[in-house]
């Protein structure tokens, strides 16, 4: 796991935008969203609920 990723995920779990998080961080939400996969994937379980209009975080994520 990226020490980077962690920082993007604890920064997209304080504010909830993969906009804002991708803005903070210099690159697109995408690359955001695929960090963030990749750690679920690695985990083997979901840190976020997507949908379209919003983004909230699992008690997996909380925890």
């Amino acid at each position: 796991m990226n020490i980077e990723h962690l920082r993007e995920f604890e920064y997209l779990a304080e504010n909830l935008s993969f906009r804002d998080t991708a803005r903070h961080f210099f690159v697109s939400p995408s690359v955001i969203s695929r960090h963030i996969s990749a750690m679920e994937d690695e985990l083997g379980t979901k840190l976020f609920v997507r949908s379209k209009q919003s983004v909230a975080i699992t008690d997996a994520g909380t925890v």
